[in-house]
């Protein structure tokens, strides 16, 4: 997916944990902007880039919607159960989609995490931020937002 491409519209049956939908990516979400947090268990930065995005984001909970997609990179990563467990233990309230199979990771072209895509308002992808460091670069472009 390229900047200034729309949200596409998917029909993906995956698990997911704290929503109602796996395609919470094409829900509406009228006055927000969109982050989609692409991570994996298997990733210490991603896994403490997840605490602190629950708690950064709720400065602004009315103009940013998170959903995050686990991408597994093991079997044992594939374990609903597992991913479960952790985002429990760990207190995570915001949508989890897991990508079981690497569909979202094919449909949005990516090949490392972590990964934000940022869309706006339209939908609209905006920025495509990429590795570790990205954090601090989505937090800067939210504080402008």
């Amino acid at each position: 997916m390229e900047l200034g491409q729309s949200v596409p519209s998917v029909e993906y049956d995956l698990p997911y944990l704290n929503c109602s939908s796996s395609n919470i990516l094409t829900d509406s979400f009228e006055e927000e902007t969109l982050l989609c947090y692409f991570w994996s268990i298997s990733c210490g930065t991603c896994k403490e880039i997840a605490t602190h995005l629950q708690r950064d984001l709720s400065e602004y909970p009315t103009q940013v919607k998170l959903v995050s997609v686990h991408v597994p990179f093991s079997e044992d990563e594939r374990c609903v159960e597992s991913i479960t467990n952790f985002s429990n233990s760990n207190h995570y309230a915001f949508p989890i989609i897991l990508d079981q199979y690497h569909e979202y990771v094919s449909l949005f072209n990516l090949k490392i995490v972590p990964v934000f895509l940022l869309f706006n308002r339209d939908k609209v992808l905006q920025h495509k931020i990429i590795g570790v460091d990205g954090y601090k670069k989505v937090k800067e472009l939210l504080k402008g937002n």
